[in-house]
């Protein structure tokens, strides 16, 4: 790690992993120092500036001991053991400190964390709350908050989830590059896992190569499964660790509650089981457990027998989710079509949850085909009838926008929809474009050829969605529930939904709002610049009896 002042970058770090990095460094509550092998100061950060009263300049370069901070038989020792001693302000007063010291990379590198006795209760309450290594909650921390969250749970009805992290193949890290290397890289882990949550949820380390997520207030237990892709996703880009980049994989093991009749061990434990099935599948993938959605990814054999059955017992559907104009709420700008399987009366799949069903059991194919029937064979009935949808929106996934040549799902559609009043929409995840733009474009730039309209979901999580757009710039864009959800309370995010709706309409792409149950204000949308918001049941949206009769009216 190389800090200089409050910059901080480092071989093998990204540019997101070093501003986080940076960012967590000037904010840690207490003061700290990085040395190098010589122990000479290569960084201070502000909490230390604020408690001594030394200028940053006037002690970078120079060696602990020279500038006379702590006492001299202190100044030339290291030692990982927390230390009680006393700092000398710019004065030459003494500040009575907790000092703890630990490595920092291959390098010789120490870090030093001075802790104020005189504000003892909340500086040891810290400690005894943060995992020092990567500045998470630590395991006790995060019981706590689980205690807590369960007990709100149960009082209000809602949903929590939670995810147990565990690295793949971490050891052979520390076995073959040693324990520096594995901690730093465990640093930078855990601040790319941060980058992924909300501000509502908890992100803990829970010891050694394990972390555990907590999420509150889930609406449908498919939203934890689409945060627990969206952390396998971000690990697959290589991860800086000192001269290292590794590659990196997780097991992530998934457990969804309303909190009735569950204690914080048991919910840890039917998490941690859950993992375990994920990682003897060969990891890289994620395993969800809940009264609901018992065994999604690792499909057991009663799930995917039913699912084989599905097809002949008419199990699946077809939901249509309406986005209409904010300014005219009568007149229709697209629909979304969402496939589900109802499995028995109270277990449904849907979304992620649903993709990954047909994907552990190898029936994409087959459910592929029986989408396109059904489609084509909804889109004759609205033919006959004089009926048809401006945009048809499909969402679509790696597996169908890069297959071989041949004659693809997508070809398929825009065949059946021919002759129908319906233009195709493909509608793809933002979190599958942002590792690779440049491969990924001329894909996007081939279905444009084909008459085929693309939409981008989820734009605006993160600064790498305007960055796309230099490569491709899409027909529709659907906003990010973290850009809208926010509006009301914060100035901010109301700024960034105005910039983003006048560069829609700068590039000519129709900005649309899926609020689903958030309570946001459709005249703040429109004020904004959105175009189309959508409208029915923000979880079920219409059956096609119900919608195929909201075209006639």
């Amino acid at each position: 790690m190389k800090v200089a002042g409050d910059e901080t970058s480092g071989s093998g770090m990204n540019d997101a992993d070093a501003e986080a990095a940076r960012l967590l460094f000037g904010q840690l509550p207490d003061g700290v120092l990085l040395l190098d092998s010589r122990r000479r100061i290569l960084a201070v950060n502000p909490a230390f500036v604020r408690m001594t009263g030394h200028a940053r300049e006037s002690i970078l370069g120079r060696e602990l001991r020279a500038v006379g901070l702590i006492d001299d038989n202190h100044a030339s020792s290291v030692t990982t053991r927390d230390r009680r001693l006393y700092c000398r302000d710019r004065e030459g007063r003494r500040i009575p400190v907790l000092v703890k010291t630990s490595r920092a990379g291959d390098g010789g590198h120490t870090l030093m964390r001075f802790v104020r006795l005189d504000e003892q209760a909340g500086a040891l309450s810290r400690l005894a709350t943060t995992d020092f290594l990567t500045g998470l909650p630590n395991r006790a921390h995060f019981m706590e908050r689980l205690s807590h969250a369960l007990a709100r749970a149960r009082r209000t009805g809602e949903r929590l989830g939670l995810l147990f992290i565990d690295l793949d193949h971490f050891k052979r890290i520390n076995d073959t590059l040693g324990h520096l290397t594995g901690d730093r890289f465990l640093e930078a882990v855990a601040l790319r896992l941060a980058g992924q949550v909300r501000d509502s949820d908890t992100l803990a380390r829970y010891g050694g190569d394990e972390f555990c997520l907590l999420l509150e207030s889930l609406a449908r237990p498919e939203d934890a499964v689409q945060v627990a892709e969206k952390i396998l996703k971000v690990l697959e880009t290589p991860v800086g660790a000192g001269d290292y980049a590794l590659n990196v994989g997780a097991s992530i093991g998934i457990a969804i509650t309303d909190g009735e009749q569950e204690t914080p061990d048991v919910l840890i434990a039917r998490a941690d089981r859950a993992m375990y099935r994920a990682k003897s599948r060969g990891g890289g993938r994620f395993h969800l457990l809940d009264s609901d959605l018992e065994g999604v990814t690792s499909v057991d054999h009663a799930i995917e027998d039913s699912l084989s059955r599905a097809f002949e017992r008419e199990e699946f559907d077809l939901r249509f989710m309406p986005f209409v104009w904010i300014e005219q709420r009568e007149v229709l700008a697209m629909a979304e079509v969402r496939p589900r399987w109802r499995l028995g009366r109270e277990r449904v799949f849907q979304g992620a949850a649903l993709d990954a069903v047909l994907r552990e059991t190898g029936m994409q194919d087959r459910f592929d085909r029986w989408l396109i029937d059904r489609l084509c064979e909804l889109w004759q009935c609205w033919r006959a009838r004089g009926l048809g949808v401006p945009l048809m929106g499909i969402r679509m996934g790696g597996h169908h926008l890069f297959c071989a040549p041949g004659k693809s799902v997508l070809e398929r559609l825009v065949d059946g929809a021919a002759g129908c009043r319906c233009r195709l929409l493909v509608q793809v995840p933002f979190e599958l474009l942002g590792e690779k733009p440049a491969f990924v474009a001329p894909c996007l730039q081939r279905l444009r050829s084909q008459e085929i309209a693309v939409g981008l979901t989820g734009f605006g999580a993160d600064c790498a969605s305007f960055a796309f757009l230099e490569h491709f710039v899409p027909d529709t864009i659907q906003l990010s529930a973290r850009l809208v959800e926010r509006l009301d309370e914060s100035p901010v995010h109301a700024a960034l939904l105005h910039a983003v709706c006048r560069l829609g309409d700068a590039l000519g792409i129709r900005l649309a709002a899926d609020v689903g149950s958030l309570a946001v204000d459709p005249e703040v949308l429109a004020e904004a610049g959105c175009h189309w918001i959508r409208e029915g049941d923000p979880v079920s949206g219409y059956g096609e009896r119900d919608f195929t009769e909201r075209l006639m009216h």
